[in-house]
């Protein structure tokens, strides 16, 4: 029985350690250009923002506190994953962006048009008739043997 309770106690402990946030933000989808108010588990004088982590085009940025609190207030400036950290604890956080991406639209849209245009292409040559091409079909049998 104290076993149990032992066991039951530790997997209590390690489910809360799971789902504790140390950093929460006001809106879980933060877009480009509207003010997130992030809030710290512990008093911190400094977050630390990383646009991009882990990549060649890492930004970083950083918000600082005269005195340490727990709440910042940050305005996202590029879309896409961020890393926001302060001491040691660290989250990270995809940022929309505020509108429609018409680059990502037309980039999909060009490779659609170059997609279905070589799939067109290929099928045209595969069934042209020998009178479009102009060309003989060759019977082997036909042919001399040598």
């Amino acid at each position: 029985m104290r076993y149990l309770f032992t066991t039951i106690f530790i997997f209590l402990l390690s489910v809360g350690f799971l789902f504790a946030k140390p950093i929460t933000l006001s809106n879980e989808k933060p877009t480009v250009g509207e003010e997130v108010t992030v809030t710290l588990e512990a008093p911190s004088d400094k977050l630390l923002i990383t646009y991009r982590p882990n990549s060649a085009v890492a930004q970083k940025d950083s918000i600082m506190l005269q005195a340490a609190g727990t709440s910042f207030n940050w305005t996202p400036k590029n879309p896409g994953v961020v890393s926001l950290a302060a001491g040691d604890k660290s989250r990270n956080v995809s940022v929309y962006f505020a509108g429609i991406s018409w680059s990502g639209i037309f980039t999909m849209l060009l490779a659609g048009c170059i997609l279905f245009g070589g799939v067109f292409y290929a099928f045209r040559l595969l069934f042209r008739d020998a009178e479009e091409d102009g060309t003989l079909d060759l019977d082997p049998s036909q042919l001399p043997d040598t």
